[in-house]
């Protein structure tokens, strides 16, 4: 889960459990089945959807909610070599203390997984399609242009990634 791995994403249509929330005041009014092997949630197909996840569904205000999600993928096939290298490292420092009595050594491979192995897996594995594009907070760009639209006259600071 510490990032969208290309090799785990699924696109679904949710489908509606057919029971409403006991109070809606939250607008959170329809509710959805979870896939069974989803561990995050990372985008839907409607931008302006609102989602959370209560239970054993997700709830929205949006119908036809279509989702990107992250799955459990047991097909370690699929698996990028640096991912595997990077997992790898990851094991070996939460089992090296165990093996070898050494803290050292498993502070070191721990230092290697976060600061070397999964930051190169992450950009590798991030240039594996076009990237998303920007979009400007509609809150943010209501405060610089001041009709709630999006005029244009805001600065980069109002900008961030879909």
């Amino acid at each position: 889960m510490e990032h969208p791995w290309t090799f785990a994403q699924k696109r679904v249509a949710l489908a509606e459990l057919g029971t409403d929330p006991v109070w809606t005041d939250d607008g959170m009014s329809i509710a959805y089945g979870i896939p069974t092997d989803m561990l995050k949630l990372n985008y839907t197909n409607i931008r302006s959807a609102r989602v959370r996840i209560e239970g054993v569904g997700i709830l929205s205000d949006t119908s036809s909610l279509e989702i990107l999600y992250t799955y459990r993928a047991t097909d370690t096939t699929k698996y990028s070599t640096m991912f595997v290298t990077a997992f790898a490292t990851r094991l070996a420092a939460e089992m090296a203390f165990g093996l070898t009595n050494s803290k050292t050594m498993m502070k070191g491979l721990m230092e290697e997984y976060e600061e070397i192995r999964l930051p190169r897996a992450i950009a590798a594995d991030s240039q594996q399609g076009t990237p998303r594009a920007m979009a400007q907070n509609e809150w943010l760009g209501s405060r610089t242009s001041g009709s709630g639209g999006i005029g244009g006259r805001s600065g980069w600071s109002t900008w961030e990634p879909c």
